[in-house]
């Protein structure tokens, strides 16, 4: 074996998988073109970490990287959202009398609960991804830790996600028992 990074076609195929779950989630999922080129450039950073790092995520620590690595591009993906909302198309204003009805008639108010309504799904659904392939790299990676030394890193590069999902159970614990 050469002291060269490869890549086989074994992992060709697996990143092939990565490629359509991250195309699939990006498709489902409300994103912009920066986004998707952010989060795209972030899953090029993981593909050519498991390039160098070769022999290091075989068999199910590959599966726990490639969990991973889909986390940490959910989550690129979600803060660049964030930081650099899609840009609305301009209404044309309402006369003054239209205007007055619409906000008295409660359509003002109800586009306001659909915006909200909106941001708040689009925050859960990009949660939930970002907190399942969280679970699922731990968990593979807590099931190797005795017998590979990668695994420690995975959950060293999975800290952040654990973080995360351990800050929402908390806070939904927290609200159901003020609320109870």
């Amino acid at each position: 074996m050469t002291g060269r990074a490869q890549f086989t076609t074994s992992r060709l195929l697996l990143w092939t998988l990565y490629s359509a779950i991250f195309v699939s989630i990006f498709s489902v999922f409300p994103a912009t073109r920066l986004a998707f080129s952010v989060a795209t450039f972030v899953a090029v950073i993981f593909v050519a970490l498991d390039v160098k790092f070769n022999g290091h995520f075989r068999g199910w620590l590959g599966i726990s990287f490639f969990s991973c690595a889909l986390a940490y591009v959910v989550t690129v993906g979600f803060f660049t959202m964030q930081l650099y909302p899609p840009t609305v198309p301009p209404k044309p204003p309402l006369p003054f009398w239209s205007g007055l009805y619409h906000l008295v008639s409660g359509g003002f108010i109800r586009e306001i609960a659909q915006e909200i309504a909106t941001a708040i799904a689009m925050t859960i659904y990009y949660l939930m991804t970002i907190m399942a392939c969280t679970l699922a790299s731990t968990t593979i990676a807590l099931f190797t830790l005795k017998r590979n030394r990668t695994s420690r890193w995975l959950l060293a590069m999975n800290a952040p996600g654990i973080l995360l999902t351990l800050y929402c159970v908390g806070a939904l614990v927290y609200d159901e028992l003020l609320a109870g």
